[in-house]
């Protein structure tokens, strides 16, 4: 019986290891990937789009080494082609380097020639960006393009009074934890709740590239605060994600924080 009970046990688990590999490895659906290609026209020559395709996948084999993860990467190769990618600090390095390959193929795809690109994919549990171009772009603040998404319309929220209270303590603080991160991760992560067992709790995570400089991330957060405002809190949904290619912020009602194990959030009280 003991045997029987350790080889069930056995079989338990690897189905349950089997259900967690098939739902981050799935492909992202349409409506939770954006992508915007710039108008600087195509690269010349086909061997400038292979390296530009090379770039792409090394960026992806740097998200799945098994060292030194912050949730950044960034390369140049030697033709002048750069690319970075970034995923939430402290998601899993598999589940980022999961969503990165997505974000790839997608990159690829809709921006098959254009010299430069930006990608984002959004999941229930992390989101992701990747970008590439001829042209500088670290340490460069670039907000010309967001990636929106709301939560569904049959999820508004009905009680606007604690949302409100709940998101602005929310945004002030995130903003603060984010902007005041080093060169390795600027990013913050936490919750906000009322004493009563009826009332909210309000999830957040806010990143910047880190390479930015602690007045930019401040300016990039800032106007992601406006894009969400204008999607999704003055309209009291349940949440929100307003992406560019140098920060993002995402607020949610659902516990964003969470399943897998894969936040460690800090958590206050107003």
């Amino acid at each position: 019986m003991e045997t029987k009970s350790i080889i069930s046990l056995f079989f338990i688990l690897q189905a349950i290891n089997n259900v967690v590999n098939l739902v981050v490895a799935q492909e992202p659906r349409p409506d939770q990937q954006y992508f915007k290609c710039s108008n600087k026209g195509d690269f010349e020559t086909e061997d400038l789009v292979e390296e530009r395709d090379y770039a792409l996948d090394i960026l992806y084999k740097l998200f799945a080494r098994e060292k030194n993860y912050t949730g950044y990467e960034f390369l140049i190769t030697s033709k002048g082609v750069q690319a970075h990618g970034l995923c939430p600090s402290l998601i899993k390095k598999e589940a980022c380097a999961e969503c990165i390959n997505n974000t790839v193929a997608y990159l690829k795809k809709t921006c098959p020639k254009q010299k430069e690109g930006v990608a984002w994919t959004a999941l229930p549990f992390l989101n992701c960006m990747v970008r590439y171009s001829d042209d500088e772009i670290q340490k460069v603040l670039e907000m010309s393009n967001w990636a929106i998404f709301p939560s569904p319309p049959n999820q508004a929220n009905s009680d606007p009074g604690p949302l409100e209270k709940l998101y602005n303590s929310l945004v002030k603080n995130l903003k603060e934890l984010a902007a005041e991160g080093d060169r390795m991760m600027k990013y913050g992560a936490g919750s906000f709740f009322y004493t009563s067992d009826d009332s909210p709790t309000l999830y957040g995570v806010m990143q910047c590239l880190p390479d930015l400089n602690k007045d930019d991330c401040i300016e990039c957060l800032s106007a992601a605060v406006k894009e969400i405002d204008n999607c999704c809190s003055y309209k009291r949904t349940r949440g929100g994600r307003a992406l560019c290619a140098s920060c993002y912020f995402w607020y949610s009602l659902d516990n964003i924080l969470e399943p897998k194990t894969l936040w460690t959030p800090f958590v206050t009280s107003p």
